[in-house]
């Protein structure tokens, strides 16, 4: 039963590291590109929208993992589940990136 037990959850979470560390690559990647537009100063103050970003960006990747199962079903399905991850990545990059740029002063 042990050795079930420990099965399942190495199989539930094989891909969730790679998959968080992935969105919250490409978050941060995203956020250096529109600051380095932005800003002309670069202090320390740049790192918190760099982090609020990537943690946001770490949560969508986790979202993604949670729905996978989901996408090796019928087409409709699997549609769906991508747009639902796609939506709720761009919400979570969105909703993160609030708070960080709010610090920096660039969102009123």
């Amino acid at each position: 039963m042990a050795e079930f037990n420990e099965s399942r959850r190495d199989r539930l979470f094989r891909g969730l590291g790679r998959r968080s560390l992935v969105g919250a690559g490409l978050a941060l990647g995203l956020m250096l590109v529109f600051l380095c537009g932005a800003i002309d100063d670069y202090g320390l103050l740049i790192l918190a929208p760099l982090f609020t970003v990537s943690v946001g960006g770490a949560l969508g990747g986790i979202f993604y993992h949670m729905l996978a199962p989901h996408q090796h079903h019928l087409v409709w399905k699997r549609v769906l589940a991508y747009l639902a991850c796609l939506l709720a990545y761009v919400f979570l990059l969105w909703f993160s990136s609030i708070p960080g740029l709010a610090v920096v002063g660039l969102w009123d």
